[in-house]
Parts: structure tokens; sequence; C-alpha cells
């Protein structure tokens, strides 16, 4: 048996660099400090996700509707629900 990972519901707001939120991104968990399911989350019109994730530096791969991609590293702190704010270079 193996013992699960807690994992903490983070909230993902991504927006581009002149502030205009990122609808319909989709995210990728690629690198964390314990397991997390390989699953693809998809931001809202407001370029928010919601993501279950372990305490600890988390690497993020977003993907544009353009197919480009950026990584971006968080630290996921131990406070629920916590919402933390990407931004990145426009495609």
């Amino acid at each position: 048996m193996t013992a699960s990972v807690p994992r903490n519901r983070c909230f993902i707001h991504v927006t581009l660099r002149d502030g205009q939120p990122l609808a319909g991104a989709r995210i990728a968990v690629e690198q964390a400090s314990g397991p997390v399911p390989e699953l693809m989350y998809q931001t809202d019109a407001d370029g928010h996700a919601q993501i279950g994730l372990p305490t600890g530096e988390v690497r993020l791969r977003i993907f544009t509707a353009s197919g480009e991609s950026r990584s971006v590293d968080i630290n996921v702190g131990a406070e629920p629900d916590k919402t933390y704010d990407v931004t990145i270079d426009p495609p």
C-alpha cells in the first residue's frame, strides 16, 4: 500500500504581460515534490484553473491556444485555497 501525498487546492491565474487573462490555456504539471495525476487543466475565460498540488516546488507547463508553451515554477505553501498568479510572455 502506498501512502498518499497530501495535496492543496490551488488556483492558478494565468495572464499575459499586458495583464490580459489567458483564456483556454492548457496547464500540465511537469514536476512536483510528490505524485500528481497526469491530467491537463484548462483556464476559464478569466485565466483561472484549479489544481490539486503537493506542498513544495512545482513546475507547470502552460500551452497557449496557438500550441506554444512556457514553463513556470511556483512554490506551493501549506495554506489551502491559495491563488498563484502566473504571468507569461505572449505567444
